[in-house]
């Protein structure tokens, strides 16, 4: 594998180092033959079905409001050092219980905003 392909490949990075192997003749196939195997894979490609379409959308909502939260606490002078990272596993738990029925409400960001800067009670007794 050359030197630059570090980390995760898309798929267009993958089509262009087979088509690159075959124009410089390191492939078994020639630069046609490679176009036209990429197009036929392309012809077979399936679309997504509709219950990962769903989870798709499922997953951009829940993504979505955790960056309106995010952007909210910043807006409160939070630093993003002082944010903690996404954390995958509560975005699972965010998404089992959707898909149970629950539904977190974060229209009402006003609501939250005025707890947050609430005054924090006094340490007197009086």
């Amino acid at each position: 594998m050359p030197d630059e392909d570090t980390g995760v490949r898309t798929r267009l990075d993958i089509k262009k180092s087979l088509l690159r192997r075959a124009i410089k003749g390191e492939s078994q196939y020639s630069a046609r033959e490679m176009i036209l195997l990429i197009q036929w894979i392309r012809s077979r490609a399936r679309h997504i079905p509709e219950s990962h379409e769903n989870e798709l959308d499922l997953i951009r909502e829940i993504e979505q409001e955790q960056e309106e939260v995010r952007s909210l606490l910043v807006e409160m002078g939070m630093t993003e050092d002082d944010l903690p990272s996404e954390s995958r596993a509560l975005l699972r738990l965010n998404l089992e219980e959707r898909r149970r029925g629950r539904n977190g409400n974060w229209n009402n960001l006003a609501q939250t905003w005025q707890l947050l800067n609430r005054q924090p009670p006094t340490n007197s007794i009086n």
